[in-house]
């Protein structure tokens, strides 16, 4: 039978909670990034999500201003808002601005008059500002006086 001697016996009762405390500590480690990774990107969408709202409400408010532009009275084509601030005969038409509190946010709209190549512009300027988030955004609608279906969005 061998025996060992007093200085030869090792204790290795302590070695495995070591390994175990410092692969839970990598775990964690990990689990941390992973959290933090996930909530950032959550906040990202949330704030594309919002950026859209806003971007959906600012065009929104340029189609209610384009319906509000050619709506016709009883007086016909010539009894609209379009045509008694922008006609031709206006030389140099003022701005007009109004505010739309729609659901989730207002629209501040800008609607002026411009000439290019000879031809009258009208540029609807629309900018969305959502409720709870303040977050803005603008869009611009811009469509020929004679023809109002010749549109540039941007």
């Amino acid at each position: 039978m061998l025996t060992r001697g007093a200085g030869t016996h090792k204790n290795n009762k302590g070695a495995a909670l070591i390994y175990v405390v410092i692969v839970l500590a990598v775990i964690m480690v990990f689990s941390a990034l992973v959290a933090n990774y996930v909530i950032s990107n959550l906040q990202q969408s949330k704030y594309q999500e919002r950026v859209l709202q806003a971007y959906y409400l600012s065009a929104s408010g340029s189609d209610l201003c384009l319906a509000a532009l050619l709506q016709q009275g009883v007086g016909g084509a010539n009894d609209t808002l379009l045509f008694t601030q922008f006609n031709p005969s206006i030389t140099s038409p003022a701005p007009l601005t109004d505010t739309l509190y729609l659901d989730g946010g207002l629209v501040d709209l800008t609607i002026s008059a411009t000439t290019r190549d000879g031809e009258r512009w009208i540029v609807i300027e629309s900018e969305a500002t959502l409720n709870q988030s303040g977050v803005s955004q603008t869009t611009f609608l811009e469509f020929l006086y004679s023809n109002p279906l010749v549109q540039n969005k941007r």
